[in-house]
């Protein structure tokens, strides 16, 4: 099956530029105000548009030109700080609270979830594990725990 956009399916470069409009249109904060939000440092303009060893990406010219180094997309600038700060590895600390963050908001919305429990601060919740029963205190602890299933 093809893309379902017509436009797209013939010139996939649309796709970011969509992205870019789309975000801009929501008035999406910017990756420098997103850092500064969560309190974590902000990539510098070098780390934006250059490369491992130095040299200008294509991106980063486009950046440059279109005076998008003070304020980057949200959605860049997170790829951006993987690659910078983590090698690609990982999500950087924006992109990670951002991840963090939306887990938050949907358990905090969701009537059936933990914290919408009226005895939620009394202690964690109680998983089930084919082992046993245990309370999960983080979301690492569960995570370590669910990847031995």
């Amino acid at each position: 099956m093809g893309c379902p956009h017509f436009r797209i399916e013939k010139n996939p470069t649309q796709l970011p530029v969509r992205t870019l409009l789309r975000a801009a249109g929501l008035r999406l904060a910017s990756g420098q105000a997103a850092a500064l939000m969560f309190g974590e440092p902000v990539l510098s303009v070098t780390e934006l548009t250059q490369n491992s060893i130095g040299e200008q990406t294509e991106q980063g010219r486009i950046l440059n030109e279109n005076g998008l180094t003070k304020k980057t997309p949200l959605w860049y600038y997170v790829l951006k700080e993987s690659e910078v700060r983590e090698n690609g590895n990982k999500l950087g600390a924006v992109g990670s609270h951002i991840v963090a963050e939306t887990i938050h908001a949907a358990l905090r919305c969701d009537p059936r979830s933990y914290w919408s429990q009226p005895d939620h601060e009394n202690y964690p919740p109680i998983w089930e594990f084919p082992e046993r029963p245990r309370r999960i205190y983080g979301l690492s602890e569960l995570f370590r725990l669910a990847s031995r299933l």
